[in-house]
């Protein structure tokens, strides 16, 4: 062993005592002797409950640093949501949804796009202010159709199998627009 290990051993074997007499220098003042308070009944409990407290603090303490985190990286977040719906608003005006929030500009352009042109006679059922299911309204006026007729069919939280299997076996999906309201184009077979 050369001199400098042997000089680095003796300076943490001093650490190590200093660290000890630290410890012990408020029991030694105060005439505790720990092994006795140790060994009475009770200290093992003693010792479980400053475990738990001393993890509810640690916890407490790492929930306040999150929380000191997350209110720091608040006004970027809000920023960057307030970007997004600016955007989107943005984007909703040039398709040309911006109408009474409904979409249906919107609806009437992805129609259009699919060839799906809406004519005069073709009827737009929608759920109506008494609550009637547009499921109701489309066997309602299946009769008095043209020939030819489509139905255009907003249904808000109607699946498309619902859908198919009350329109068939006289309508089929020309078209399904998945949104809010979903839109279906029923064609005569």
């Amino acid at each position: 062993m050369d001199e400098r290990e042997r000089i680095e051993e003796i300076a943490r074997a001093n650490a190590a005592v200093a660290a000890a007499q630290d410890r012990s220098y408020w029991l030694d003042r105060w005439h505790v002797d720990l092994n006795a308070v140790m060994r009475r009944r009770g200290a093992s409990e003693l010792r479980a409950l400053v475990r738990a407290m001393r993890a509810v603090y640690r916890l407490l303490s790492d929930a306040r640093r999150e929380l000191r985190k997350a209110a720091r990286q608040a006004p970027e977040k809000l920023a960057s949501a307030r970007r997004g719906v600016a955007q989107e608003q943005q984007r909703a005006a040039a398709m040309g949804s911006a109408s009474a929030g409904r979409g249906e500009p919107a609806t009437r352009r992805a129609l259009i796009e699919a060839g799906l042109e809406p004519r005069p006679g073709d009827p737009w059922l929608r759920a109506g202010a008494g609550g009637a299911s547009p499921l109701d309204q489309l066997d309602a006026v299946r009769a008095g159709l043209a020939p030819d007729a489509r139905v255009v069919v907003e249904a808000d939280g109607v699946s498309p199998a619902t859908m198919l299997a009350r329109s068939t076996p006289d309508w089929r999906i020309a078209l399904y627009l998945d949104g809010d309201p979903d839109v279906y184009v029923l064609e005569p077979r």
